[in-house]
Parts: structure tokens; C-alpha cells; sequence
């Protein structure tokens, strides 16, 4: 559908293909994060090439067609925001007992 490029950053949203059901058709729409970094060097006997690629795929809406109609329907992503909350719970975590060892070494008479 469209997409966006920042140096090796890639955005972009893809429509899958249609599935059809009686009158209906439903296309899923998704949303694509990519990374990509690729790099060669040739020396006099040799060729040296490596690259790495990272992507993330998130689902964003179903498009419901009907005649006369098109409704997109918007999909939420319970697990992509679970692992995100998880993510600050162990940040916070880490964060707390980094100020509290902090704390408890103050005590004891350690380093301020």
C-alpha cells in the first residue's frame, strides 16, 4: 500500500490478498518494521559480504467488503502489548533494586 525509508529503517503497511466468503471479502491489513544493513569489502584475494535484517509485523485492521460497503474493522494487539508491558515491569524492576543496593551500600558505610 505505502511505505516510508529512513536510512537502513523501512516502514510500511501491506494489504494481504483478498478471502472471499459468500458476498463478502475480508483483506488483512498489517504493518511491517524492518531493519536492514548490508555491507561488502573485496580485497585483492578475497570478497567479504555480510548483512542483517530485522522485522517486526503487527497486524493493524481487517477490511471487510461488501457491495456498496467497505468497513475497515481495527484489530488490537493483546500480545505485542503484553510484551511491552512486561518489558517496563522488568525495567522497573531492574531500576529499583539498582536504588536500593545504592541505598544499602550508603548504609553500610560504601561509597556515597
Amino acid at each position: 500500500m505505502w511505505h516510508m525509508r529512513c536510512g537502513p529503517w523501512r516502514y510500511r503497511v501491506e494489504r494481504g490478498d483478498p478471502i472471499q466468503m459468500g458476498e463478502s471479502r475480508l483483506f488483512p491489513v498489517v504493518r511491517i518494521w524492518s531493519w536492514r544493513r548490508r555491507r561488502a569489502r573485496i580485497a585483492s584475494q578475497s570478497l567479504m559480504a555480510q548483512g542483517a535484517l530485522m522485522e517486526s509485523i503487527a497486524p493493524m485492521a481487517v477490511v471487510l467488503e461488501r457491495p456498496g460497503e467497505r468497513r475497515p474493522v481495527p484489530i488490537l494487539d493483546l500480545t505485542r502489548l503484553l510484551l511491552w508491558a512486561i518489558a517496563g515491569l522488568c525495567l522497573a524492576g531492574t531500576l529499583a533494586a539498582c536504588r536500593s543496593l545504592r541505598l544499602l551500600s550508603r548504609s553500610a558505610g560504601g561509597e556515597p
